[in-house]
């Protein structure tokens, strides 16, 4: 596994223990299908809902981390989101929602986290 995999998955883990101490319970990580990747599959139990979740890992560069949520990336992410449905018929919620979760290495070395609910 290469560095950038390596800084990619610690954002990963990142995302998730955050995601778990705000109360989600996390259901999936890395959900492949040929239409492309989702980081991670949480539940939102405070608004019922079922949260496709893209985690952007960034030194200290939020804007590119963002930005880097391309349209393209976002209707990948919805395809791969609709399998997911479709083949886990007993995780039906009546809502679903696309967040971005961006992991910042600031300068001094701690990490930043903001999430970012609905964003597409």
């Amino acid at each position: 596994m290469d560095i950038r995999a390596i800084f990619g998955r610690t954002g990963e883990d990142m995302a998730s223990s955050f995601l778990k101490s705000a109360g989600y319970k996390l259901l999936a990580r890395n959900v492949r299908f040929k239409s492309g990747e989702i980081d991670i599959v949480a539940f939102d139990k405070k608004n019922n809902t079922l949260c496709f979740v893209e985690v952007k890992t960034r030194d200290n560069d939020k804007l590119s981390a963002l930005e880097s949520v391309t349209s393209f990336k976002q209707s990948k992410i919805r395809r791969t989101a609709e399998w997911f449905i479709k083949r886990n018929p007993k995780l039906f919620y009546e809502t679903c929602r696309f967040d971005v979760i961006t992991v910042i290495k600031e300068p001094n070395g701690k990490y930043s986290i903001e999430h970012l609910k609905n964003c597409f």
